[in-house]
């Protein structure tokens, strides 16, 4: 009877084993909801709050300054180099506050930038750094600097766990913003 029961016990841990099937292949359908879960991002919800420092618009400046200075620019250069960026930079911080007039109109010759899609979140403080920094980078020599710098101001912001959407539109925002300066410009 002992005998009995040890096969019994046995063949149902055998059953129970070959049911499991191999534990090392993960079905196709698992691995697909686990990437799902990982692509899932982190986004935190005070993100335009976390960007409105003026930090970062004064550290382009500085970035574009020492530029400046590294370049050997005569104060008359700097200065028209600085408009423009500053410019560019104002036109689209301000879609963020109506109460701010547009430029266009006011300054000989320009016309409105691009606006913003309607119904869009946009970071208008990461926007308005990225015109800035693209319209200063088009009219200075030494564009590794400020492109050096770019890459420290973008993880920052990215380290602000802003949705990716509107990172993304945020930088093409403030592309087609300094394009439309630099244009105006020439």
């Amino acid at each position: 009877m002992r005998i009995f029961n040890l096969l019994l016990v046995g063949s149902f841990l055998c059953l129970l084993m070959a049911c499991g099937g191999d534990q090392s292949e993960t079905p196709p359908e698992k691995v697909a909801q686990a990437e799902e879960v990982s692509e899932v991002e982190e986004v935190n919800p005070n993100f335009q709050e976390d960007a409105r420092s003026s930090e970062w618009v004064h550290r382009s400046k500085q970035t574009l300054t020492d530029v400046f200075v590294h370049d050997k620019l005569s104060p008359p250069v700097a200065s028209r180099i600085y408009a423009y960026p500053s410019i560019a930079a104002y036109e689209v911080m301000r879609q963020d506050n109506p109460s701010h007039r547009t430029l266009a109109g006011q300054l000989n010759g320009l016309t409105p930038i691009p606006a913003p899609e309607q119904g869009k979140v946009y970071c208008y403080p990461l926007a308005g750094i990225q015109a800035f920094l693209q319209c200063g980078k088009a009219l200075i020599f030494s564009e590794d600097k400020i492109e050096a710098y770019q890459q420290e101001m973008m993880a920052h912001f990215k380290s602000l766990k802003m949705p990716s959407d509107v990172f993304e539109r945020s930088i093409a925002y403030g592309n087609r913003a300094s394009q439309h300066i630099l244009a105006w410009a020439e």
